[in-house]
């Protein structure tokens, strides 16, 4: 039998053709794999969710699972329940750093160093928005300190079309 290799797709509702993308490209691979491993895409958007709890509380952490991948772009998504909020936030995360911090938390403990992490940021000029959301341009400079932390593959692009093209090839 083979294997779970679960991947999650980590990012704001602003990169929803990556995700989308994403979905695609493990289907095109998973028959390719399928003697190694059964390969699963976690998405959100994907998941039968309930209304009486949080998405976040609803699918599985970063933590456990093989492969996390975070994609950014204009925004870092709405902030959590401040359940989520740790002693050096001084409010609760989005769920995109959320699952950043508790994807990196896994690497460091598990003895196998999983989750593998990697991360995409799109490099197109953003629309401008004229909605309140959790965008922190502050912590997306934060980015470069954090990703030594990752074992990845980093990589950037422009349209979708050239993020499934450096998906794919990664």
């Amino acid at each position: 039998m083979a294997r779970l290799f679960g991947s999650l797709f980590s990012s704001p509702g602003d990169l929803g053709d990556e995700r989308l993308t994403c979905a695609r490209v493990i289907e095109r691979i998973k028959d390719e794999f399928a003697h190694v491993a059964r390969i699963e895409s976690i998405l959100w958007e994907q998941e039968p969710l309930t209304a009486d709890a949080s998405f976040q509380d609803q699918i599985p952490l970063p933590s456990e699972t093989d492969l996390v991948v975070i994609m950014i772009w204009s925004r870092l998504g709405y902030r959590l329940h401040s359940r989520y909020k740790e002693a050096e936030d001084s409010e609760a995360p989005t769920g995109t750093i959320f699952e950043f911090r508790n994807a990196l938390r896994g690497r460091r403990t598990s003895a196998d160093h999983r989750p593998d992490i990697v991360v995409y940021r799109k490099t197109a000029e953003p629309p401008v928005s004229s909605s309140a959301s959790a965008t922190s341009p502050n912590w997306l400079g934060n980015w470069e300190y954090a990703l030594p932390r990752a074992r990845s593959c980093v990589g950037s692009s422009g349209t979708p079309l050239e993020f499934e093209k450096c998906w794919q090839a990664n």
